[in-house]
């Protein structure tokens, strides 16, 4: 079987199996959660940012393909990256940017309407943070513009 079959396939299982998860968001952010706290264990700043966000694109994706509420996803994505800066003495800043970057990821999937619910649940959630995740939204859009037909297939 090549890769792309076997990335498509593996994509189908996951998505299926959050599907028949109680809360499939909070299952998805505790997962993050453990990802974290082993990835950053002795990594320097520019490195957390980075695993946060390859981690949380990651996780919002399958919420994506599982199609599960991102909004809540996001949220309780960002609170567990919020713990776990605490509970290893890291910078939330640095963790939560990198989240952010990685979910808004979805930029590239969903209508602009759902990432603006998604962005008024953040700010709900946490003070100051929807602005910020609208700034990335900005940043990442100018650096690669989507097409017209605004949002791609993320099963490919």
């Amino acid at each position: 079987m090549d890769d792309l079959h076997l990335r498509q396939l593996t994509k189908e299982l996951v998505a299926e199996k959050l599907r028949s998860l109680p809360d499939p968001c909070a299952t998805t952010a505790e997962l993050v959660r453990k990802t974290l706290l082993l990835a950053l264990k002795d990594a320097d700043l520019a490195t957390q940012e980075r695993l946060a966000q390859e981690t949380c694109q990651g996780a919002i994706t399958a919420l994506l393909l599982a199609q599960q509420n991102l909004s809540r996803g996001a949220v309780k994505l960002l609170e567990q990256v919020a713990d776990v800066a605490n509970d290893l003495q890291l910078e939330p800043a640095v963790l939560m940017i990198g989240a952010m970057r990685g979910i808004a990821d979805l930029r590239r999937f969903v209508p602009p309407e759902e990432l603006f619910e998604l962005r008024k649940a953040l700010e709900a959630r946490f003070i100051g943070v929807g602005e910020v995740f609208a700034t990335i939204l900005l940043q990442q859009e100018k650096a690669n513009p989507t097409p017209p037909s605004s949002t791609a297939n993320p099963k490919t």
